[in-house]
């Protein structure tokens, strides 16, 4: 009895409290006049580099034909001696 009574004074106790409010100070206008007017931009998009193996075309037959000489190589260790003899 006597605990819940001290755990009930704890909680109002602290439900009493006013919470603290921290403010943060306003941030400082921005003018026109500090950004700078004459400030240019300019954005080149049209490189010279032009890679012919990294083409997503490129990529793609090159992997078909490591896919096939892959099939090929495997299929040429398998031997020509498959047939399956059944008693």
């Amino acid at each position: 009895m006597r605990r819940t009574t001290l755990m009930l004074a704890s909680v109002l106790a602290f439900a009493a409290t006013p919470a603290v409010a921290t403010t943060l100070p306003e941030p400082a206008p921005v003018t026109t006049s500090a950004v700078a007017q004459d400030a240019k931009l300019e954005v080149d998009i049209d490189t010279d580099d032009d890679k012919w193996y990294l083409s997503p075309m490129w990529l793609a037959i090159g992997g078909l034909a490591l896919l096939v000489i892959i099939m090929i190589a495997v299929m040429a260790g398998r031997g020509k001696n498959t047939t399956t003899v059944v008693k």
